[in-house]
């Protein structure tokens, strides 16, 4: 059986058929999201995704969320368990195979992955022990699912989450060509040469840069607040509520901290996120020799796409009926 899974800063998801897998114990409830979250109380005994959460774990500080965005990468620390390092490539490999454990009859797995990585992500996930592993990009996997019309074959896809930045710009073949994998996607342990490519890529920029970052400059923003992992979680929190509403305002540790949207857009301004943005677009404006009105629809994805400063960032670049963000 082929299944693919979708490794998240913030969320994982494992599909099967375009449908969309619940795990038992690890998926959050009445959901297929499961946390991307491990906690170890000892190096080679640890809890992942829900399980965290269940036992209320979440915010020690043996708990580690968005380890994802320190594989390959080069760190100016390690966090210890019991006197014992902990690479994020170690954290990244008991996550997934914890979770392809619970997975029956796996034949082939295709996994997602960052753009800016994706050289780093092949060779490491070819080191799980699967028989069979396939890889695409983000963005990419996210625009050829989205279900677009087949007319629109020039897309632009911003895939925001809660680590990284990545932006795409594909066009998909005409409707009368079979549609497969191909190109998009890397064989690590064999190559397959009998499918057709479903999209050519025209472009692709990616950045470190996300919700992650969004709620450490939120902790910072308060002077009188440490950063740890219970105070980035409050950092999540006033993001998240600032998505629905002008202000915000949480307890912790007995004391109200407030934030209002004009603040968190000085605070983005401030850290040249918007600045950051618009270069990610002039380079893919730039590689691609397109104009951004030469672009029939953009695809916004991921959960810091949701965000209203966002979503007008992206309103100021394009008309309103070619961005979408339905299904973030």
């Amino acid at each position: 059986m082929i299944y693919s899974i979708d490794f998240g800063n913030s969320n994982t998801v494992v599909a099967h058929h375009n449908e969309c897998i619940a795990i038992d114990r690890l998926s959050a409830p009445n959901s297929c999201l499961i946390p991307s979250l491990i906690y170890f109380d000892r190096p080679n005994r640890f809890l992942v995704g829900q399980e965290v959460k269940a036992q209320n774990l979440d915010r020690s500080p043996n708990c580690f969320a968005g380890f994802k965005r320190g594989i390959g990468q080069q760190v100016g620390f390690l966090p210890q368990i019991d006197g014992q390092s902990i690479s994020f490539e170690y954290m990244g490999e008991c996550f997934l195979q914890r979770i392809l454990q619970a997975i029956p009859d796996r034949d082939l797995v295709i996994f997602t992955v960052p753009i800016d990585s994706y050289e780093i992500y092949g060779a490491w996930l070819s080191s799980l022990g699967e028989t069979q592993v396939r890889i695409i990009d983000e963005p990419t996997a996210a625009a050829l699912g989205y279900g677009i019309p087949e007319e629109q074959s020039r897309l632009l896809v911003i895939d925001f989450g809660g680590g990284t930045l990545d932006i795409v710009l594909i066009d998909r073949y005409p409707p009368d060509r079979e549609w497969g994998w191909g190109s998009l996607v890397k064989w690590y342990q064999r190559r397959s040469s009998n499918v057709k490519p479903a999209a050519k890529v025209l472009a692709k920029v990616g950045q470190n840069l996300g919700g992650l970052d969004i709620d450490r400059w939120i902790v910072q923003h308060f002077p009188n607040l440490p950063c740890n992992n219970e105070t980035l979680k409050l950092g999540e929190e006033l993001k998240i509520q600032l998505t629905h509403n002008e202000e915000a305002t949480l307890t912790w540790q007995g004391q109200n901290f407030t934030l209002h949207r004009h603040t968190l857009q000085q605070i983005l301004t401030d850290r040249k996120f918007f600045q950051r943005l618009d270069q990610a677009l002039a380079q893919i404006e730039q590689q691609s020799k397109t104009s951004l009105s030469q672009i029939d629809r953009v695809l916004m994805v991921g959960g810091t796409s949701l965000m209203p400063l966002v979503q007008e960032w992206v309103k100021q670049k394009f008309p309103p009926d070619r961005s979408n963000a339905a299904a973030p």
